[in-house]
């Protein structure tokens, strides 16, 4: 048995085993290297993103689907609908190249058709599946150490539908997570501008438009 499929029957078949002791092994690991003469300033804020990404295989960070029939993951038509997940996420993403393994491998798992995009600043998605499927897929975002700082369960949207509503899976790098078509390194999230209630909104609109040049 080569080493992929020893990980693979690992996820698979040992996932409890692996969920237990993940949080006391990630402790050790932030211990020893918070204490390690190697660590960068920026390895320091999240020491835990290099050893995920590329310490483990993607098939590590999987669900365990074990419990569950074939029928039950791909099922979302039926006594049970099926629905559309909705989320983004700015926050830092250091290797969106395994990023984009894992959802590609991870929405295989599940049955989910849709589209991902991901980039350093983030990620955005709109996938369909069963009920079952997308409750999976959202337990593995917010448990996974890359994104729990940063996503809560509330952070995602649903609608009625179902993975036949998109023909196909589609995981893909890209500059932006939200077409702008400006470069993040020129606008980033990270500076935003002055936040405005609408009644200031529409008072800065009703000034602008006031000006000599705009008539």
């Amino acid at each position: 048995m080569n080493q992929t499929s020893i990980h693979r029957n690992v996820a698979t078949q040992h996932a409890d085993e692996i969920y237990h002791h993940t949080p006391f092994i990630l402790k050790q690991l932030a211990a020893t290297l918070s204490t390690s003469k190697s660590i960068t300033p920026e390895d320091k804020k999240n020491p835990l993103k290099k050893y995920i990404t590329h310490s483990h295989e993607v098939s590590a960070w999987l669900p365990n689907t074990s419990c569950f029939s074939p029928d039950e993951l791909k099922s979302d038509l039926g006594s049970e609908e099926g629905e559309v997940l909705l989320f983004y996420c700015y926050c830092d993403l250091e290797d969106p190249q395994w990023i984009c393994a894992w959802q590609t491998t991870l929405c295989q798992h599940l049955h989910l058709t849709g589209n991902i995009g991901i980039a350093t600043e983030g990620i955005n998605e709109t996938l369909g599946g069963s009920k079952l499927t997308t409750r999976l897929y959202v337990e593995a975002m917010v448990s996974c150490p890359l994104f729990k700082d940063y996503l809560c369960k509330e952070d995602f949207k649903t609608s009625r539908g179902g993975a036949h509503c998109f023909p196909e899976l589609h995981v893909g790098v890209f500059e932006e997570i939200m077409p702008m078509w400006i470069s993040p390194n020129k606008i980033s999230y990270k500076k935003p501008g002055i936040h405005l209630s609408p009644d200031e909104f529409h008072k800065e609109v009703e000034k602008f438009l006031s000006q000599p040049d705009q008539k």
